[in-house]
């Protein structure tokens, strides 16, 4: 269930159905948690998610890594679940979710994401980490 607290930090989709999504239901145990849902009108499913403080800074270093037009990965080798994002000029987005932290289970989709796509997901991450610091200073 999203958190309305909480921007999804992910949120890749298209109008054929096709989607990666980071929801971010709740902050526990200075974490994040929430899930990772795969869909397509072929496959979906949805993996559990905690998201450690360094995981935010990882994730700007991949839409950095995207914004000079560098293939790049989220959390690769980390015994988490990874999301590979790789963009060919002018075409759709090459998403694979890996469920490395478990049954190392792949899914892969091509999206095609709007053109702001990407300053979209700079102002998510700067949502979530908002949301977040008010947690922390209110708790």
């Amino acid at each position: 269930m999203t958190n309305p607290a909480f921007p999804d930090l992910i949120d890749l989709a298209d109008d054929l159905g096709d989607s990666v999504v980071l929801r971010i239901s709740h902050a526990e145990d200075g974490c994040l948690v929430g899930e990772i849902e795969v869909r397509s009108p072929f496959v979906g499913g949805r993996l559990l998610e905690v998201i450690h403080p360094d995981c935010l800074d990882d994730w700007e270093v991949v839409l950095d890594d995207l914004a000079r037009g560098d293939n790049t990965a989220w959390r690769e080798g980390r015994d988490r679940n990874e999301i590979w994002i790789e963009e060919d000029e002018g075409g759709p987005l090459r998403v694979t979710v890996v469920d490395a932290a478990g049954s190392l289970a792949s899914a892969e989709l091509l999206i095609e994401v709007a053109d702001d796509w990407l300053d979209d997901h700079y102002d998510r991450l700067d949502a979530v980490r908002d949301a977040w610091s008010g947690l922390v200073v209110s708790g």
